[in-house]
């Protein structure tokens, strides 16, 4: 797990859409976060302005839902956030296992998820819920 600061201009803009948050997710996640199968909980204020990005490196996709949603328990300690997810791998994952980790992210922060995302090397996607991924 890493946590760095954030570069103050990121700290200046709500992400308020799916664009502004790819563009975070871009900037925040490195190249070997992407081939690590890692995931970004980028912790926002109650505004959408990002103040601490966590990632989680070596995270095994296909486990139980119990693991999958350890992932985000600790973020319950911290009052008035929101969180941007994102899963990043060095290929698509599969349509199922995006499934799951949102389903486990959003019974853990309900409402404080802002959006939830999928990273590889060359793309980012958004999953918003009750949206069909095409992969």
């Amino acid at each position: 797990m890493s946590q760095f600061e954030l570069p103050r201009f990121l700290r200046e803009f709500p992400i308020t859409n799916a664009a502004s948050a790819a563009h975070v997710v871009d900037t925040v996640l490195s190249a070997k976060d992407r081939n690590s199968d890692s995931i970004l909980l980028l912790i926002c204020d109650h505004d959408a302005h990002p103040l601490q990005p966590v990632v989680i490196s070596d995270v095994p996709w296909r486990t139980d839902r119990d693991s999958q949603e350890r992932c985000f328990q600790f973020l319950s300690t911290f009052v008035d956030v929101k969180v941007l997810v994102a899963l990043a791998s060095g290929v698509e994952l599969d349509v199922a296992t995006i499934r799951a980790w949102r389903e486990s992210a959003e019974k853990e922060l309900g409402d404080r998820m802002l959006f939830f995302m999928t990273a590889t090397p060359h793309k980012i996607q958004d999953h918003p819920a009750g949206v069909r991924s095409e992969h």
